[in-house]
């Protein structure tokens, strides 16, 4: 299996395809915007943030991997994670899967040489090594967001992961 099959299958894994664990479209499955920003404590973050956070750092990634010009805001990690109030969940949940349709579609389109580059932003690693972290990044959070919807009781197993 060449190197972009394989992110590719991971990716959709991640994305839309389950298998071993829910997709990210499986555990969002039927949410709404009520359950989404649902939290259990201040220190833990909603559904809504845990996918604006993906948001921010797929679009970015996807930005720098496009060659396009991007300079990351002065930005914390935690800082990620906070939407705007205004934010429709509908809205914010086609803007994530757009641009998860785009990295699968800019991974087929993609030269295998573009993997051995290094990134604009990090000239001490490559360009797989950067991609192979995302669908790991995905699946943690997909881990998380199952957790929250099971301690809220709305988790429908037949999305998985019972």
């Amino acid at each position: 299996m060449e190197r972009k099959e394989f992110l590719l299958e991971q990716m959709r894994a991640c994305h839309n395809e389950s298998g071993w664990f829910a997709s990210l479209n499986d555990a969002l499955n039927g949410l709404d915007d009520a359950d989404a920003v649902n939290k259990d404590a201040d220190k833990t973050n909603s559904i809504k943030e845990i996918i604006q956070h993906l948001l921010f750092w797929n679009e970015l990634y996807l930005k720098r991997f496009q060659g396009k010009m991007v300079i990351k805001e002065d930005i914390m990690n935690d800082q990620t994670f906070i939407y705007k109030n205004d934010s429709d969940w509908k809205s914010i949940l086609q803007q994530f899967n757009e641009i998860l349709n785009q990295w699968e579609e800019e991974i087929s389109n993609c030269h295998e040489t573009k993997l051995d580059s290094n990134p604009p932003h990090d000239s001490n690693s490559t360009w797989w090594e950067v991609l192979l972290n995302i669908p790991i990044h995905h699946a943690y959070h997909i881990g998380q967001i199952v957790h929250i919807r099971k301690s809220q009781g709305n988790w429908d197993t037949m999305n998985g992961v019972n």
